[in-house]
């Protein structure tokens, strides 16, 4: 099968599984975007199976539409015989993907990436517009989980990521914790790939030191600071009909 790949930012999941189904491609098709990676598994152009991290089927589809929808994306063979968690038909996965689009803008205006880390905002002098407010029980629940220490993917870990983001974007809108981007790296720049170092990496040997002679008069070599290693949303471009 001849290897296909690229990047969904310019392309959109959509328009690929579209184009995947018509041509009723076969085999897996894994969504990276820096540490998080999501497989889409397809068999005569059907969707049959989704999986991201913990999270399997409709769940995990959510998901990789709505973390991983910048990322890079290859399908890779079928070697053994795929496993079956999704009953949609191509329409139903296409609105619910399209669906899904819609609701990106509003939770990414919330929630900047799954590596923020959400904070409390009672004791940020927060000016609500009422003193009280009506929770449910699961986004009461997840409130008691905001420690400041947490990402957001962390904590999706417990409750499902889709699920997670909604109920933070809720507790966000009624000023109850602010989600910001992480600030110690820059942001990725377009195309580039991000490398992030996990605890499990090693550190890097230390240089020899030079010599006093060699040292001398030459310029010291300033630190770089790396690729950012977290997934950011992308919403793409509004068509010039969008309201």
């Amino acid at each position: 099968m001849t290897q296909l790949s690229g990047s969904l930012a310019g392309i959109g999941l959509n328009a690929l599984l579209r184009f995947l189904s018509d041509v009723r491609a076969t085999g897996h098709l894994v969504v990276v975007d820096g540490d998080l990676q999501g497989v889409l598994s397809l068999d005569g152009g059907r969707l049959a199976s989704a999986a991201f991290e913990r999270e399997r089927g409709l769940a995990a589809l959510e998901a990789v539409a709505l973390a991983l929808g910048g990322g890079h994306f290859e399908l890779r063979p079928a070697a053994e015989p795929l496993a079956a968690d999704l009953a949609l038909e191509p329409s139903q996965v296409d609105a619910r993907l399209a669906h899904l689009l819609e609701e990106q803008a509003r939770l990414g205006a919330s929630i900047p990436t799954v590596r923020a880390v959400p904070r409390l905002a009672l004791e940020a002098g927060a000016d609500h517009d009422q003193d009280t407010l009506v929770l449910d029980r699961d986004a009461l629940r997840l409130l008691l989980r905001v420690d400041g220490t947490r990402t957001v993917r962390e904590i999706a870990r417990e409750y499902g990521l889709v699920h997670t983001l909604r109920l933070l974007a809720r507790l966000a809108e009624l000023q109850l914790v602010r989600i910001e981007a992480p600030t110690e790296m820059p942001p990725m720049a377009a195309g580039e790939t991000p490398r992030p170092r996990t605890a499990a990496s090693p550190a890097p040997a230390p240089r020899p030191q030079p010599s006093p002679s060699s040292a001398a008069g030459a310029p010291t070599e300033s630190a770089k600071a790396g690729p950012a290693a977290w997934s950011r949303w992308r919403r793409p471009s509004p068509s010039p009909d969008a309201s």
